[in-house]
C-alpha cells in the first residue's frame, strides 16, 4: 500500500498535489551504487504507529483490496480482552461507530491509513499533540502535520480528526499502554527474528533493486493491528534513504519470515503504482485501480524473489496465499488467486527487466 498509489493512497487532487512533494526520485545508478548496503530496513515497533493502527482497526475502517487493511480478528481480541481487564466499552468502543460512518462518507479520511508514518519520530502524546492542532486549524509546526492538515480540510473533517484523537488519547491511558509494555519482551523477539532473516536471506540479493529504486533503508514498523496489506512511504523529501514501511505483526506460531516477506511487497509498490498509473488510463475506478495495485504488489514481490533469491519465492508465494485466506492452495494457484490485467503484469515483468 502506497501513499502515491492512484487508488486509496492518492484518491483526491488535494492528496495527490501534496504527496508529489514526497514522491519517490530515482537515484541514478551511480548514486545508487554508492548507498547500496549504506543502509538498512529496520524492523521495529513504536508505540504511536501501534495505538494509531489499533484505533482503525476497533473502528473498522478498511479498503478496497484484495488483502485486509487490518488483522480481521484483531477487534474482536482487544473487545475479549477489555471485558477480562473490566474497561470495556473505552470512549474508543463507543465512538467507533459514528467514526467509521464519518471515515466510510468521506475518502479523504483514507490518509488516515499512513499518518503514523509521516510522524517517525513522535511518540504517543507529540503526534497526537500534532494531530490535535491540526484539529484545531493551528498552524503545523513537523512534515506529519503539514501533511495531514492539507489534506484534512475544513470544520467538519478537522471536528472528527480531534474526536479520534480523542478517543486515542482515553485508549492510551485506560487501556492500551499497558498492553504494549507488557508485550514488549515477546514482540522485540520476533522482530529481532524478522530482522536476522531479512538481513541474512533477503536484504544481501535484493540490495542492488532497493539502492536503485531509492529505497535502500529505513524503518519498517510491524504492528499487530494490521492486515496482509501494508503501508509504504518515502519520507523526508530529497533523503532516499528515509523510507517508511508498516506491516502485520502475525500472532504466533505464523512465522517471523512473513514479516521480511511483507517487506518486499511493500518495496514494489511505488514501482507497481507507476505501471498502474500509466495502464489505467482513465478507464479504471478508484477500485479496481486499489485492488489491481495490491494485488499488483503481491505479483511483483514474487516476480522480484524469482529473480534474485528464487529459494524464497515459493514460501513467499504460499504466504500471501494463506493471507488471502487460500491455505489449501499450492504455489501453481497463485497467478489464479492474484489475477492482473495483462497490460499491468507485462508492465511490471519490463519494469523488473530494466532494474536487473
Amino acid at each position: 500500500m502506497c501513499d502515491r498509489d492512484p487508488g486509496i493512497r492518492m484518491v483526491l487532487a488535494t492528496a495527490v498535489a501534496l504527496m508529489a512533494a514526497v514522491t519517490f526520485a530515482a537515484p541514478t545508478v551511480a548514486a545508487a551504487q554508492g548507498q547500496a548496503g549504506a543502509h538498512q530496513w529496520r524492523f521495529q515497533s513504536r508505540a504511536h504507529v501501534d495505538l494509531w493502527f489499533h484505533g482503525l482497526a476497533v473502528v473498522g475502517y478498511e479498503g478496497f483490496g484484495l488483502l485486509p487493511l487490518y488483522d480481521p480478528g484483531y477487534a474482536d481480541a482487544v473487545r475479549s480482552l477489555k471485558e477480562t481487564r473490566g474497561v470495556a466499552p473505552t470512549p474508543l468502543d463507543v465512538a467507533a461507530p459514528r467514526l467509521l460512518e464519518a471515515f466510510d462518507r468521506d475518502s479523504l479520511f483514507e490518509v488516515l491509513h499512513f499518518v503514523p508514518l509521516y510522524f517517525e519520530h513522535g511518540t504517543v502524546e507529540s503526534v497526537l499533540g500534532a494531530l490535535d492542532a491540526v484539529a484545531l486549524g493551528q498552524e503545523p509546526q513537523a512534515l506529519g502535520a503539514e501533511i495531514v492538515v492539507a489534506v484534512i480540510t475544513g470544520d467538519a473533517r478537522r471536528q472528527v480528526l480531534g474526536e479520534f484523537v480523542a478517543a486515542l488519547r482515553a485508549e492510551w491511558s485506560l487501556f492500551f499502554e499497558a498492553v504494549w509494555q507488557e508485550q514488549t519482551d515477546a514482540r522485540q523477539v520476533r522482530l529481532e527474528e524478522a530482522q536476522r532473516f531479512w538481513g541474512a536471506v533477503l536484504e544481501p540479493s535484493l540490495a542492488p533493486f532497493l539502492a536503485r529504486r531509492g529505497l535502500g533503508g529505513g524503518a519498517v514498523y510491524a504492528s499487530a493491528a494490521l492486515g496482509a496489506e501494508g503501508r509504504v512511504f518515502a519520507g523526508a523529501p530529497g533523503n532516499q534513504l528515509d523510507n517508511r514501511a508498516a506491516g502485520a505483526l502475525p500472532p504466533p506460531p505464523v512465522s517471523d519470515d512473513v514479516m521480511a516477506f511483507a517487506l518486499v511487497r511493500e518495496v514494489c509498490f511505488p514501482l507497481v503504482s507507476q505501471v498502474v498509473a500509466r495502464s489505467r488510463a482513465g478507464h479504471w475506478d478508484r477500485v479496481v485501480a486499489e485492488r489491481m495495485s495490491s494485488i499488483g504488489a503481491v505479483r511483483c514481490g514474487a516476480a522480484l524473489l524469482d529473480r534474485h533469491v528464487p529459494d524464497q519465492a515459493t514460501p513467499y508465494r504460499m504466504a500471501f496465499l494463506r493471507a488471502a485466506d487460500v491455505p489449501e492452495a499450492s504455489p501453481e494457484d497463485f497467478a489464479a488467486v492474484f489475477p492482473l490485467d495483462p497490460s499491468v503484469e507485462q508492465g511490471i515483468e519490463d519494469a523488473l527487466d530494466l532494474d536487473a
